[in-house]
């Protein structure tokens, strides 16, 4: 059972405030605007929150990944073939250059739509193959990784 302070406590004035002022922060809620890559939403209206969805659908995400089929390989010999833990910083390094980019290469109102995008000759295509895990691939973890150890001496790490 809990302590029979909680009780008054969660009922108080100052509780409520609390949870008021966190509320402030939450990102979504049905009245608010929302900007994303400078475009303006009114997440209010039905149609402008599914216009925002769709830009936000549109947007290249990369994760972490386990079990590359190319490890990456350190300059101590050893090979590792997952960046879970230690690669978010990279990853978002590739997705803001993977935005740079749509944006020149693709528009600012590029919309992602599979029938188009998935076609081997989509220019959605070329780009995303910029970044796939393997050592071909110009920004591809593996060369970011080797870049960081020939310039900074540093190895990934959790």
């Amino acid at each position: 059972d809990s302590h029979p302070c909680w009780g008054a406590w969660l009922d108080s004035a100052m509780f409520q405030r609390l949870v008021d002022e966190v509320f402030k922060w939450f990102p979504w809620t049905p009245t608010m605007q929302v900007v994303m890559l400078s475009v303006d939403y009114d997440t209010a209206d039905e149609e402008q929150r599914e216009k925002f969805l769709e830009d936000f659908r549109s947007r290249i995400q990369l994760t972490y990944r386990s079990g590359m089929s190319t490890p990456l390989k350190l300059v101590g010999g050893k090979e590792i073939d997952s960046d879970a833990g230690w690669g978010c910083m990279l990853r978002v390094t590739q997705m803001m250059l993977a935005q740079c980019f749509v944006d020149l290469a693709l528009g600012r109102a590029w919309r992602y739509q599979e029938c188009k995008d998935l076609v081997a000759t989509s220019g959605y295509m070329d780009i995303v193959s910029c970044f796939l895990d393997t050592p071909k691939a110009p920004f591809s973890l593996h060369r970011l990784v080797d870049a960081g150890q020939r310039l900074c001496g540093k190895e990934p790490s959790a």
